[in-house]
């Protein structure tokens, strides 16, 4: 399978997306969560066809436990995992709030995902990223100085929002 490249990073040219692992999702999708064995089969599967990336997310359920679990085998291999911090659903919005929530999520996509650090982390909620980019970057960047967090990215879900997220590049 052709490789990619982006620093000390080495992708497969295939992600596999890992959303229906914890929550009813996808196309194809009659209206439930993908069971334990086949989810196993899936994730051996694309391994065994040189899949190394994998995306998930804190929203996604179950996902992110369920993805550390059957890839703490294959520890020490060359496998790169993306997630995505948790939407804040506080009414009250806040610095402390924000800080503590982003604090939070990584804290526990950690912990589910059996890693020591998080190869790429997504901010999924771009709208309060732009309100708030000062909280975000604080805390993304600790966790990157501390050695938790390889790379930061945005999950993007309108063209007005590629301009906007340049803006604070």
């Amino acid at each position: 399978m052709k490789e990619f490249f982006y620093k000390d990073l080495k992708l497969s040219a295939f992600c596999l997306g890992c959303a229906q692992f914890g929550q009813r999702y996808g196309i194809s999708n009659k209206g439930s969560i993908l069971g334990q064995s086949e989810i196993k089969s899936i994730v051996n599967q694309a391994i065994n066809s040189g899949v190394n990336f994998f995306d998930t997310a804190a929203d996604y359920g179950e996902s992110e436990k369920v993805l550390g679990k059957l890839l703490n085998p294959f520890k020490g291999k060359n496998l790169v995992i993306a997630t995505k911090i948790k939407h804040i659903k506080s009414k009250e919005i806040n610095y402390k709030i924000i800080k503590k929530e982003i604090k939070d999520s990584l804290d526990s996509s950690l912990k589910k995902l059996r890693r020591d650090y998080l190869d790429i982390v997504y901010i999924h909620q771009c709208p309060l990223f732009f309100k708030f980019p000062e909280v975000f970057l604080e805390v993304l960047n600790n966790f990157k100085k501390a050695g938790l967090i390889k790379y930061i990215g945005l999950s993007l879900y309108e063209p007005e929002e590629v301009n906007e997220a340049i803006k604070h590049d």
